[in-house]
């Protein structure tokens, strides 16, 4: 306090001022407060700030030494605990579902890749399957080349038993006769085949390089199949053409269903449909 009499500060609990020895008196003068203008040094005694509201309820939750741990425990289990319970256990936070969503389509995607590398391999080392499929697919499409077939063999032509008669006219339809009736196919594949002597081997027998060899005969496939519906007949042949002639009146060729070889004739120009017989004439 300050004495009222030299002006002097000194403790409360003095009953006298140390420097004048006066008492101050029950009238005597309070000191008062600034409010503008004054420093920190000339207020010996700072006022006490007041508590906060974060550091009163933090006083109440841990300075209340009165109440025991059990009383604690009795309202968290009645739920009349706070947040600010220490003895309330803190909810944790769960991951991002952003980050479960990534992690999840991650382990998708790497699924994906690792069957389909370990299912390649698995076919590519396959007990027979390997490239020589591909190899031979190749090697078929280079020797093979379309040729139209009315270029070729126009006309009716029968073979040495008179079992089937092939009639070919201007537009390519082949029509054949043969013991369940006559056929006709629009659309006939007819392909020359460009053998040389270094791969005769791979697609032709022993009987067929000794009897027709590649400096006299052109080797020609030959596949034809009923247009109609309920007609299951069908063709595929080897023809073997004599290059020496422009327009062959006879020529072999090889039946892969009867697997036999025989001989064709031509027996008119006409591209009438002949039936089969051999009785019969052009």
């Amino acid at each position: 306090m300050k004495c009222p009499h030299c002006g002097i500060y000194y403790t409360d609990g003095e009953k006298k001022c140390p420097v004048c020895g006066k008492r101050p008196g029950i009238q005597a003068p309070k000191p008062q407060k600034k409010s503008e203008g004054t420093s920190h040094k000339e207020i010996p005694h700072q006022p006490k700030k007041q508590p906060s509201v974060q550091s009163t309820e933090r006083k109440q939750t841990y300075g209340n030494k009165s109440k025991s741990t059990e009383a604690a425990w009795q309202q968290a289990a009645a739920g009349q605990h706070t947040h600010d319970n220490p003895l309330e256990r803190k909810p944790k936070k769960s991951g991002s579902p952003g980050c479960l969503i990534i992690l999840i389509l991650f382990i998708v995607i790497t699924t994906i890749e690792i069957i389909g590398t370990v299912g390649f391999n698995v076919f590519s080392h396959s007990e027979g399957i390997d490239e020589s499929v591909t190899i031979s697919e190749d090697m078929s499409d280079d020797i093979a080349e379309d040729v139209d077939i009315q270029t070729v063999l126009t006309g009716t032509w029968r073979n040495s038993d008179g079992t089937l008669t092939l009639t070919i006219d201007e537009e390519g339809i082949v029509t054949w006769s043969d013991s369940t009736g006559i056929h006709s196919d629009d659309w006939p594949q007819f392909e020359r085949l460009n053998l040389t002597e270094d791969n005769q081997e791979e697609y032709c027998s022993v009987d067929e390089m000794r009897d027709y060899p590649l400096d006299s005969f052109t080797y020609y496939s030959f596949y034809a199949v009923a247009s109609e519906w309920d007609d299951d007949s069908e063709l595929e042949m080897w023809f073997y053409l004599p290059q020496e002639e422009q327009s062959p009146e006879i020529f072999d060729y090889y039946d892969y269903y009867e697997e036999t070889y025989g001989t064709f004739t031509r027996v008119s120009d006409s591209t009438q449909p002949v039936p089969a017989g051999p009785e019969q004439t052009a």
